[in-house]
């Protein structure tokens, strides 16, 4: 064989060989991208219903009780005695 064939083919074989690499790290970084996707989409739906919490949780203290929040707010508009006027 030829000194010419021999570096063709570690050519060839050096050439497939990135290619297989290249390949590889084109699918790993796909899979860490979606992966990174699911936890940022899964974060976001967490954060959402933490905030959907908050509020409300910040309303029934405000409120406490439709009833109740109901009274007060007649017993103002009437100036009762019971409301503290």
């Amino acid at each position: 064989m030829s000194i010419y064939a021999i570096i063709g083919i570690v050519g060839l074989a050096l050439a497939a060989l990135f290619a297989v690499g290249a390949f590889c790290l084109n699918v790993g970084r796909k899979n860490a991208e979606k992966k990174a996707s699911d936890e940022m989409q899964k974060y976001a739906e967490e954060k959402s219903k933490l905030e959907l919490d908050k509020i409300n949780k910040k309303e029934t203290m405000e409120t406490g009780s439709g009833q109740s929040d109901f009274d007060a707010s007649i017993a103002l508009l009437h100036h009762d005695k019971a409301a503290g006027n």
